[in-house]
């Protein structure tokens, strides 16, 4: 009983981990800046993050290497799952020379979406544009 009433609402289901989620990394050419890495991403992750509509970026801070695409979670602290579809964050990590990346996809009552597959086909492709 307790149990039930503590895992009421779909932010409490994202916090435990219950959102489909794949994650990976690419190596970049050191030699690229920041915005050219977030932006790099954001041009190959768009188009495979559609769903029920085409998600927009809404985070990016360059000095850091962060950018978020979708709802993966607003910079207030809000976490928005409960609106269907894919979303991503991507981090930069300047000592290691890698951009790492996690993509969330969710239908209604937390159906898995492709999540697996759609960072395959990003890790591809920024494989071979961040070289």
């Amino acid at each position: 009983m307790v149990l039930g009433a503590t895992l009421s609402g779909c932010s409490v289901l994202e916090y435990i981990w219950l959102v489909p989620r794949a994650s990976d990394e690419v190596s970049f050419n050191p030699v690229f800046s920041n915005t050219k890495i977030l932006d790099t991403f954001a041009q190959v992750a768009l188009p495979k993050l559609k769903f029920y509509s085409q998600p927009s970026e809404t985070y990016r801070n360059v000095d850091e290497g962060i950018i978020e695409i979708g709802h993966y979670h607003s910079r207030a602290g809000i976490i928005k799952s409960s609106i269907a579809g894919f979303s991503a964050r991507a981090e930069i990590d300047r000592k290691q020379h890698t951009l790492s990346f996690v993509v969330k996809g969710a239908e209604a009552y937390y159906q898995a979406l492709p999540v697996d597959e759609v960072v395959q086909k990003i890790t591809y492709e920024l494989s071979e544009k961040l070289k």
